[in-house]
């Protein structure tokens, strides 16, 4: 598959494989607070690729030396 950048027509199957394929990090913070006092706070990440991708690179990170 070329890249997708380059081609006018992209179907949302092909931006999902691309995404699943590289991987993407999301993360955001959502605070809840009343009166101007904070009562929660969640720091959010999500992580969004395929198991084949994970798996392929953490066998990378295993084969690096110091």
């Amino acid at each position: 598959m070329g890249d997708i950048a380059n081609t006018k027509e992209v179907t949302l199957l092909e931006v999902v494989e691309k995404l699943l394929d590289k991987g993407v990090v999301i993360s955001g913070d959502l605070i809840l607070s009343c009166g101007n006092v904070d009562l929660v706070y969640l720091n959010l990440k999500l992580v969004l690729t395929s198991v084949q991708t994970m798996l392929e690179g953490s066998h990378q990170k295993k084969d690096v030396s110091l």
